[in-house]
């Protein structure tokens, strides 16, 4: 595996204060999606969840990514950038989950 294409200001540097795109799955910071236009890997704009669980993606070669292979079988949008992706988005019931 030498084809390591991470975008290391992308990567979240803390556990903390993490959303999700809610199309693609793709991870950052709060303050990573605010300082950017849209999702790094699917463009959509900025839409972000809570999630649950996340795996790392740090290769886009097939034959060697399982999480690759995973990502693609799973989920609608096709992973095109190397980061963090959620297993899985939790949908809120109402705005007020935020208070």
């Amino acid at each position: 595996m030498d084809d390591l294409d991470v975008d290391f200001n992308m990567i979240p540097e803390d556990a903390k204060n993490l959303s999700a795109c809610s199309k693609c799955h793709y991870v950052m910071e709060n303050r990573q999606w605010r300082s950017i236009d849209g999702c790094p890997n699917c463009k959509e704009e900025r839409d972000t969840l809570r999630f649950q669980g996340a795996v790392a993606l740090l290769t886009m070669n097939d034959k060697d990514s399982y999480i690759l292979r995973l990502l693609r079988a799973n989920y609608n949008a096709e992973p095109r950038v190397p980061g963090i992706y959620a297993i899985t988005l939790v949908r809120r019931a109402s705005a007020e989950e935020d208070e």
